[in-house]
């Protein structure tokens, strides 16, 4: 994860393709680590779960430009309709 808000942070310097490529390929080690050799806890396993059905979903705000990380939009609409 270190290595990754690395990247965000030099991302001022770096060509967009470069950042993308880079930020792909963290991401994907971070879901690597994330979902083999797991320690056998409840919390891991969960984790390790969480990763395998929806890895790509948490870090797609990340390596996709114009996806936000959160649902806030989402959220606003939804109170507006309920109101």
């Amino acid at each position: 994860m270190r290595e990754m808000f690395e990247i965000i942070h030099k991302r001022e310097t770096m060509e967009e393709e470069e950042l993308i490529l880079s930020l792909t390929e963290v991401r994907q080690d971070i879901l690597t680590k994330g979902m083999c050799n797991v320690p056998s806890t409840k919390e891991a396993q969960n984790l390790a779960k969480r990763f395998r059905l929806n890895g790509d979903a948490y870090f797609r705000f990340i390596t996709t430009p114009g996806v936000e990380p959160t649902n806030n939009l989402a959220e606003q609409a939804i109170r507006s309709c309920c109101d």
